[in-house]
């Protein structure tokens, strides 16, 4: 699943409109709280600026970060699918997931190295472990020479708002209503996914 392609598209024409997800009112449920996911993710941005010493490092851990939410997304995404399909098994591959964290973050880690070096390099790649997915990633070089940080600032923010969303999502609103379990396919999520980067591009306009 690429990583990025759904977000650097030209905006959709009225008949490519993905119609309202069966999740995306759960979305607007949390955005009426204080530490929704957009605030959070705010929150971070914030955090992020703060670190950065210059424009270039900042721009170079929105890049970094960015790339990581958003391979780390794929794995939410995964689950998800297959909750879907074996809802009777949703404890313990909630469970599971909680437990690979370190494992999770270790990988997602180094194929987020292999993809800065790729962006950094000018989309050169002499061949690494992420060398077949690089694909995933090339739009994001002409952004990241033309130092567009706003644009970098936007998918930070959308993918940061996803991931919250989806924490909330997997630990707090399935378990409580498992019918939705065996609602989960690749389509609703990916509605659900699009829903809430458009309401961030919304609320940066």
């Amino acid at each position: 699943m690429q990583i990025f392609s759904h977000f650097l598209k030209s905006p959709a024409k009225a008949e490519n409109v993905i119609p309202p997800s069966l999740l995306n009112h759960y979305f607007d449920e949390m955005i009426n709280h204080p530490d929704s996911p957009f605030v959070l993710a705010i929150e971070d941005l914030k955090k992020l600026e703060e670190t950065s010493d210059s424009t270039q490092e900042y721009l170079e851990y929105l890049l970094e970060d960015t790339i990581f939410i958003s391979l780390h997304l794929t794995f939410y995404e995964k689950l998800f699918i297959v909750l879907g399909q074996h809802p009777h098994l949703a404890i313990e591959m909630m469970d599971k997931f909680s437990e690979d964290i370190k494992e999770r973050e270790f990988i997602i880690g180094q194929e987020t190295f292999c993809h800065v070096q790729y962006i950094e390099n000018h989309g050169i790649c002499q061949g690494c472990k992420a060398h077949d997915n690089h694909q995933d990633v090339f739009a994001l070089i002409e952004h990241y020479f033309n130092q567009n940080i706003d644009f970098f600032i936007q998918l930070y923010l959308g993918m940061q708002t996803i991931q919250y969303s989806f924490d909330k999502l997997l630990y707090d609103i399935l378990p409580e209503n498992k019918t939705l379990l065996a609602l989960q396919s690749e389509q609703t999520i990916l509605e659900f996914r699009k829903y809430i980067f458009n309401y961030v591009s919304n609320e940066l306009k």
